[in-house]
């Protein structure tokens, strides 16, 4: 059972445990917080003592956020730098087509991002978009291998922006993925479907769950270290 808390600025995904005594507090790699509650605790109680705790968030997000601060926000001109799957690719803006050739908005052509002139204005907007069908097909391709590897099936896969957060799944089988994820280098990107694929089997971050993970993909220490400190990046 999963439910939502806003306590000043932040939102917290609260998540009740039948082996929880008391609040367990969390700080995830992508920046969001979850709290771990007893089952039968009244979400009012949750509330109250979240506010007490709230300083402690706000301390545990801001070390977070010096570990990796963001990256410099995009300008879509010829020359500026973009990334796919780990690699770094210069954008080229595109002049008026010649006589009746119809150009695709955005395309990764002989080593760079073709960008039509026209949907400069909007580039960020095209980049997304291309993000986006890059990475639904990439994951959807790479999916079944993965789930062999953890043993379990989703029931969707799905890409969209999700705030702060890379990936998340519902109870029900549906892995989301956030678009800048496939701006990750390869390796990084299939760690994220293990990490939400195994958390079809155990929804917190358990012992249990880690002991899923780490079968799954031995190295996930030093991937999770990766992403907190460098996944701030990876955008746009």
């Amino acid at each position: 059972m999963s439910e939502r808390l806003s306590i000043s600025t932040l939102d917290i995904d609260v998540r009740r445990s039948e082996r929880r005594k008391t609040i367990a507090l969390a700080v995830e790699r992508d920046g969001s917080v979850t709290a771990t509650v007893p089952l039968a605790l009244p979400l009012v109680e949750v509330e109250r003592q979240l506010r007490a705790r709230e300083l402690w968030l706000h301390s545990a997000l801001a070390r977070r956020a010096s570990l990796a601060p963001a990256a410099p926000t995009k300008q879509y001109v010829s020359g500026e730098g973009f990334l796919y799957l780990g690699r770094a690719y210069r954008l080229r803006v595109l002049g008026p087509p010649a006589g009746n050739q119809q150009l695709p908005e955005l395309r990764l052509f002989q080593g760079r991002f073709h960008l039509r002139g026209d949907c400069a204005p909007r580039g960020r907007e095209c980049f997304v978009r291309w993000y986006s069908d890059r990475a639904q097909t990439w994951l959807a391709e790479r999916l079944p291998r993965l789930q062999r590897r953890v043993g379990v099936e989703a029931k969707r896969l799905a890409v969209m922006d999700l705030g702060y957060r890379w990936a998340s799944c519902s109870e029900h089988g549906r892995l989301n993925f956030h678009w800048r994820a496939i701006l990750l280098p390869p390796e990084l990107v299939e760690y994220l479907v293990l990490h939400e694929l195994s958390h079809l089997i155990e929804h917190n971050h358990t012992p249990r769950f880690w002991s899923l993970v780490s079968r799954a993909d031995r190295d996930y220490e030093h991937k999770e270290r990766w992403l907190r400190e460098n996944g701030a990046r990876f955008s746009l």
